[in-house]
């Protein structure tokens, strides 16, 4: 089962991605944010702080994530937090080589992930909404994201907007509001 969970900053789908996932049984939590200064060291921390004590297993990895396909198969679901840093963590890589198609490579990544652990539950954040026309490399950045989250919504089983805390079932499986 693929659960995509999209929203927008701070809205609340971390709360509801990690309730989902914690359903579905022995669970491990793919942290992709890397801890570049204080801002990003808060957000982790709060993190956390909101698994703390749910017994979820927690593996950082900032790219490449179809390379723990073998560490995730020992668990039931996997919930990956989040498209919006592993895209930027593969485009902006020190190694990264242009021309690259981000969204086909991460989308190959997770389908490894698929074939090792029978569920996984995505996060991904609405970057599209404020009508701002930003750098060429930002809106780069920005395709490869929207392209991804398309391949994704398309192959997943559920899709859930998350706004403000209160869920919205877009495709598949309606889940009730916590």
């Amino acid at each position: 089962m693929l659960t995509l969970v999209i929203g927008g900053a701070s809205g609340g789908k971390s709360e509801v991605a990690e309730r989902l996932a914690m359903e579905g049984g022995r669970c491990v939590y793919v942290a992709t944010m890397q801890p570049f200064g204080e801002q990003a060291h808060k957000r982790i921390a709060r993190h956390l702080a909101l698994r703390a004590g749910k017994g979820m297993a927690t593996v950082e990895r900032y790219t490449d994530v179809g390379g723990i396909a073998d560490t995730v198969a020992a668990y039931d679901v996997l919930l990956l937090e989040c498209l919006t840093n592993l895209v930027a963590n593969e485009q902006f890589r020190p190694d990264f080589a242009p021309g690259t198609d981000v969204a086909e490579k991460v989308f190959a990544d997770i389908q490894q992930l698929r074939a090792a652990c029978p569920s996984l539950v995505i996060v991904t954040c609405d970057v599209f909404c404020d009508g701002v026309t930003y750098t060429t490399e930002t809106m780069g950045y920005m395709r490869h994201l929207a392209r991804l989250n398309n391949l994704l919504a398309a192959e997943a089983d559920s899709v859930v907007e998350v706004f403000y805390g209160l869920e919205r079932e877009r495709k598949g499986v309606c889940y009730a509001a916590v």
